[in-house]
């Protein structure tokens, strides 16, 4: 048996600028973690899945269904998409190695909205505690 808990965010909350949102979001996964540990009753495999959002290119206009579309905006024109990329890959993975086992990629996922995007995945393994 497995036990897998998830969290989704954008590449531009892990753009290195905001150590904050990088913490919180490490947080979460950790405090996921802890709660997939005690589901399984210490017989279960133990994983966290963070999901990226990243978009290629900005929104063109500010529109209710691209949620964050400054934050994006801002992101993307600071860095550009692939520098963004390469950034939040490794902040993400970086603070997510300190919880254990990770495995990553990257998803081509199309586009929405009008907006090419792609999703980079992060698969922590709990590592189990020393007994």
């Amino acid at each position: 048996m497995a036990v897998v808990e998830m969290k989704a965010a954008y590449t531009c909350d892990f753009d290195g600028a905001g150590r904050k949102t990088v913490e919180k979001y490490g947080q979460k996964v950790e405090e996921d973690l802890a709660k997939a540990c005690e589901a399984g009753g210490g017989e279960a495999q133990v994983f966290a899945l963070l999901l990226l959002t990243h978009p290629i290119s900005a929104p063109v206009q500010p529109t209710p269904v691209v949620k964050y579309a400054s934050e994006i905006s801002r992101s993307l024109n600071k860095r550009g998409a692939t520098a963004l990329a390469m950034t939040a890959r490794e902040v993400a993975e970086n603070r997510l190695k300190t919880l254990g086992s990770v495995t990553s990629g990257t998803l081509a996922t199309g586009s929405a909205f009008g907006i090419e995007v792609f999703i980079e995945y992060f698969l922590v393994a709990k590592r189990p505690h020393p007994s």
